[in-house]
């Protein structure tokens, strides 16, 4: 072949046209001339009807329509192609009415594995491509298929081409060298020469943000490619190595300046025809450094990719290509600067070499190491000849056998070596390639191998490729030498050994932990069995001290084993790292998780620290701590009277269990529970997560007790503070002698569950709960069983709120539903109204409902939120009250409604809705007593204003009064008066505030008044 030398390359930003080649099939459905060749054929009877449609193609021309009233699409069309050749189908489709499940697209019958797409159902005409070999029939079928949507489906086809025996040209080599060392090979499988003057290469850039091609590559005058021959392009900066087989050598900027993010495909252009045959990644989103390859991640990053000799034809579907492990991938992919295999194609890989894959654990390092910071060598010396593709392996730091991490405590490096040779080899460690880990810079100890001699580990290779099993990292702490393949734990064939690893390092700095007093260590978590595995309430799993480890033996380690029969594969599994046996302390973070390995594989959890607290290199200093609680809300809503024995207590700074709390007492001048002389010691910064527990007297519980309180459970006295979302509250420590944590709402005291004195109704109030389900329906919202509307059923349930014992259920899960929710219109927002009800027993409701969402399925319910102590677990909304006026007590008086409709919140899986409350102390509506003559609405003052405006109004006449605040699009913003007044002069303040009760953002607001006949609008701005 010839060789071009060209020293640019200009480039032309075209759109990619609709995808067809002309030859077996060419149909553009002018007419319906071509219908009755589409049914179900040799496939069982269904009801899809297909039609042709004057106005259903591309662009308004004619097209082909496909309905079904059975919920089922299946049409399909006979294809024929030569034995033996290549085929490619293009197809636009429109996908106009869609409910759940796939529609796929396939060409089936002529290969031994259908090509197959998922089509995209979002009422726009899209392209497709397939290509394959027809290597087991000549006659097959287009294939349109789902087994259901959920709604009648309503599908469009145009411009359906199916090309048989077609020249396919693809993709054999990939190189995305260091610096500019970079190629393509393009190989031509076909027994005849392929000139490529139909051809071109599509590219886009730096992970292109369209879905459509940027640059287009055209090659030289009268290039062509020989039968089984390549064309190879490379870099003008590229080695020599690379330039010396090459067919074009380009100049910056070129279709070979790429990087891992950069798109390629090769494609057949006649006219305005045009048939993608082969590609390398996909246009738009950016995938970020490259895409993964063979379970490689990033592997069009920094690699060398080399297509596998059984592929003998291009794939356009670029997920297929790449596969998702070594066996299903159509490509191999090397080190990065592996030049062995430009220029010639296939290659066999049976030449006295295999691929060799080694495997290392490192959850037995002693020191810190992570698949973040970590930098691992294999290092040692081979029997034999060097290794393939250029690599070398020595005792020092310039081995080029680095592993990478692929999760966890798990690394891996693959290599060709040549057959019947002997590795002798260690794992180095270390931080990078000259801080190595401890006890011995990096270096493992000694090893016991199969051969008998040295102390190294070895492996001897075979004729086939070898993926050698995991090895567990040998600290060299002066212990005896461990077996090669030994692990930290042993096998057994009924269980899946699950292996845990803490450091304490954090806690023992903060002295919050001791090795020689505290312990033990353990792991608690769900139970999956009544033996073995993890149990909230009991140590199963302890952990041992490792001596030897970094921080003076801040590690600790252990085995679980859990039975194979009791879980499943990639079930997750909920756990947390604790201390003590009888007197426990948590991690007070949100619970931790690991997914079970696939194949009930035995395998390590990487190492955390406990209660994610790293050691920061800060002294101890000790300091009183003061907590102030006001419970008068509570005392309000008939939960609690010190009089018969309650008390309040703080859980968390000491531990989470009975005994542990920090004991208050009330002081009556202040009308709150103190603490007296707490001392602690830690480190300024540290955070104490904490919350109030009520100990209700045990004659709560008793139902021959006056105290009696119905429905009670007396173990469940924890708050669930409005300020947090329900999560832990969280003091952070301080450097001084005494300290006090910060109040609520910005008062100098905290109040039970964030709930003031003066948010307590002492009334019934009929409230409408709204929740939009549409996010429940949709399968990238929702990992659940889907929600579907108009068969299952809604629910409203309390989540560890202290209201429902008043109304008569219970706090938790399915005894705490207490209200179905309907869609009466049909748009998806489920509404549903309860009467809060007070009574002797329970005199009080306050404004906070905390509360999750259930719906029905045929297998179980469906509960959005999560467990755990975290912000966004359940929704948190409010009752907002009518006014808020000054009273002739320490609070101001509320002024609540009978009825409040609750702001829509959209049904989400997790990090659920929690609005913020209501101000109650500024948002007071004032009716100063004077009759005015005339309705009138002056200016807010300030204007501009922040955080605050006053905005006073005139009532001539007993009337309904509405007073709206309105954003620039004219959307509702705030709604701050609703209800009924008497004529007067009326005030009200705003503080800047939604009906979420969210601060807004700056810039101009429309104050419309309506009052009778009376409308009068003002404008206002807020400046932050």
């Amino acid at each position: 072949m010839k060789k071009y030398m060209l020293l640019f390359l200009s480039f032309v930003l075209l759109s990619f046209v609709s995808l067809s080649f002309a030859d077996d099939l060419d149909l553009a459905f002018e007419d319906d001339t071509d219908l009755a060749n589409w049914s179900h054929h040799d496939e069982g009877n269904v009801f899809t009807v297909e039609a042709w449609d004057a106005t259903g193609g591309v662009d308004g021309t004619g097209g082909l329509h496909f309905t079904d009233g059975g919920y089922t699409i299946l049409a399909k069309r006979p294809v024929t192609a030569t034995m033996g050749t290549s085929y490619s189908l293009t197809i636009d489709i429109n996908v106009d009415a869609w409910g759940t499940g796939d529609l796929e697209l396939s060409v089936q019958g002529l290969s031994t594995t259908d090509p197959m797409v998922v089509v995209t159902t979002d009422s726009t005409y899209h392209s497709y491509t397939l290509t394959g070999q027809a290597d087991l029939s000549t006659s097959g079928y287009i294939r349109i298929y789902s087994t259901g949507s959920a709604t009648p489906p309503s599908v469009y086809i145009d411009n359906v081409i199916f090309d048989d025996n077609v020249q396919t040209l693809f993709f054999s080599e990939y190189q995305e060298g260091s610096s500019n060392h970079k190629g393509l090979e393009i190989y031509n499988p076909t027994d005849a020469a392929v000139s490529l003057a139909d051809y071109q290469i599509f590219q886009t850039s730096n992970g292109s943000d369209t879905t459509k091609w940027e640059f287009f590559h055209n090659f030289p005058e009268g290039a062509s490619i020989d039968p089984g021959d390549v064309w190879v392009i490379v870099t003008d900066q590229a080695d020599t190595v690379l330039q010396n087989v090459a067919d074009e050598i380009l100049g910056f900027p070129s279709v070979v300046h790429h990087n891992g993010d950069d798109a390629r495909a090769i494609a057949k252009v006649v006219g305005t025809d045009t048939t993608l045959l082969d590609v390398i990644g996909v246009t738009g989103p950016d995938p970020g450094s490259g895409w993964d390859v063979a379970g490689v991640e990033n592997a069009t990053a920094n690699h060398t990719l080399v297509r596998k000799a059984a592929v003998m034809t291009g794939n356009s579907i670029w997920a297929s290509a790449a596969g998702t492990n070594a066996d299903d991938s159509e490509w191999i992919v090397f080190d990065q600067n592996t030049w062995d295999y430009l220029g010639s194609h296939p290659h066999e890989f049976g030449d006295g070499s295999i691929m060799v894959t080694l495997q290392l654990n490192t959850s037995t390092n002693l020191d810190t190491i992570n698949a973040d910071n970590g930098f691992v060598q294999v290092r040692g010396e081979l029997a034999g000849d060097s290794l393939r593709g250029g690599k070398q392996i020595t005792w020092g730091s310039d081995s080029d056998l680095g592993m990478e991490s692929v999760g966890g405590d798990y690394w891996e490096v693959t290599f060709q070596m040549e057959t019947d040779d002997t590795l002798k080899y260690k794992f180095w460690t270390g931080f990078n390639g000259t801080n190595g880990t401890m006890p011995d810079g990096g270096w493992e100890g000694g090893i016991t191998n199969e051969t008998g001699s040295g102390d190294t580990r070895v492996f001897i290779s075979g004729v086939s490729d070898t993926v050698v099993q995991v090895q567990y990292y040998n600290p060299n702490d002066g212990n005896e030498p461990v077996e090669q393949y030994a692990a930290p734990f042993e096998t057994k064939a009924d269980s899946v050994a699950i292996y845990f690893r803490v450091s304490m390092a954090g806690e023992i700095e903060a002295a919050q932990f001791n090795p020689d007093i505290n312990g033990p260590v353990a792991a608690r978590g769900d139970s999956t069995s009544e033996v073995g595995g993890l149990h909230w309430g009991e140590n199963r799993v302890v952990l041992t001290r490792e001596t030897g480890s970094q921080f003076d033996g801040s590690f600790y380690s252990g085995v679980g084993y859990f039975a194979k029969s009791a879980i499943t594969e990639g079930e997750s599994q909920g756990y947390k790292f604790v201390f003590g046996d009888d007197a426990v302390t948590w991690e007070g973070i949100d619970n931790r998780s690991f997914n079970y390995p696939m194949g009930l594989k035995d395998s390590t959890i990487q190492w955390n620290y406990f209660n994610n607290k790293k050691p920061t290199g800060k002294e101890t200093l000790t300091s009183v701590v003061t907590w102030r609680v006001s419970t008068e809300a509570l005392e309000a809503i008939g939960l609690f009277d010190r009089g018969v024995g309650d008390f309040i207590e703080v859980r968390g700074p000491n531990g989470w269990d009975a005994g542990d709390g920090v004991q208050l007492v009330f002081n009556p001048l202040l009308q709150e529970w103190t603490s007296t002389n707490e001392e602690f010691t830690n480190q300024e910064g540290a955070e104490i997560a904490y919350k109030y527990f009520i100990g209700w007297d045990s004659s709560r519980i008793d139902m021959a007790s006056p105290n009696y309180i119905p429905n009670l459970d007396i173990g469940q006295g924890w708050e669930e503070p409005a300020p947090t979302g329900g999560g832990n509250r969280v003091h952070v420590f301080e450097n001084a002698a005494e300290q006090t944590v910060s109040g609520d709402f910005g008062f100098d005291r905290q109040f039970f569950n964030g709930v003031p004195a003066n948010a307590v109704s002492d009334h019934d109030i009929t409230v409408t709960f709204n929740v939009d389900m549409t996010q429940a329906t949709e399968s990238e919202n929702n990992t659940n069983t889907l929600f579907r509307p108009g068969v299952d059923t809604v629910w409203v349930q309390w989540d560890g709120e202290l209201t429902a014992w008043s109304q008569g259920t219970g706090m938790w899960d399915a005894d705490a539903r207490f209200l179905e929710l309907t869609d009466g219109d049909g748009d998806m927002v489920y509404s549903g109204t309860f009467t809060l009800a007070v009574s002797e027993t329970f005199p009080g409701i306050w404004y906070q409902l905390g509360y999750r969402i259930a719906y029905s399925t045929d297998a179980e319910a469906v509960v959005n939120g999560t467990g755990g102590a975290v912000r966004g677990r359940r929704y948190y909304q409010y009752i907002h009250p009518t006014a808020v006026v000054d009273g002739s007590g320490q609070w101001l008086d509320t002024v609540w409604p009978s009825d409040f409709d609750l702001p829509m919140v959209p049904w989400t899986e997790t990090d659920l809705l929690v609005e913020d409350p209501p101000d109650l102390t500024v948002t007071a509506i004032v009716d100063n007593g004077e009759l005015p003559q005339k309705f009138a609405l002056e200016q807010n003052y300030p204007n501009p204003f922040n955080p605050t405006t006053t905005i006073r109004y005139n009532v001539a006449n007993t009337s309904d009064v509405k007073l709206k605040i309105y954003n620039l699009m004219g959307q509702e913003v705030l709604t701050l008066v609703d209800q009924n007044h008497n004529a007067g002069k009326y005030e009200i303040v705003w503080n800047a505030k939604n009906n979420l009760g969210k601060k807004v953002a700056s810039g101009v607001y429309y104050l419309k008044f309506e009052a009778g006949d009376f409308v009068k609008f003002r404008k206002m701005t807020l400046i932050r």
